[in-house]
């Protein structure tokens, strides 16, 4: 496949405030040295909260995650210790 028909994540949100708002096609920008790129809105679907079963099992796994490497750098720093006192 070429690689200007390949998808790539949408720059137009941080370039052209509102044209996730109304249905029209971007300007032209140079995403590259001699390649230009544009857009248009193919779906709009404006931001939500999730319903919490939706998210609960992400937020608990991040959060465990998040303390793993914590008691993990704790244990790490108290081996270290204890290697340089000998």
């Amino acid at each position: 496949m070429h690689r200007l028909l390949q998808p790539c994540r949408p720059v137009v949100r941080s370039v052209q405030p509102g044209v996730d708002q109304v249905r029209q096609n971007t300007e032209a920008i140079e995403v590259e040295p001699g390649t230009l790129g544009g857009g248009a809105r193919a779906e709009y679907r404006p931001a939500r909260l999730r319903p919490l079963a939706e998210v609960s099992a992400a937020v608990e796994a991040k959060l465990r995650a998040e303390q793993n490497a914590t008691l993990l750098a704790k244990k790490g720093e108290a081996t270290l210790q204890a290697l340089a006192k000998g």
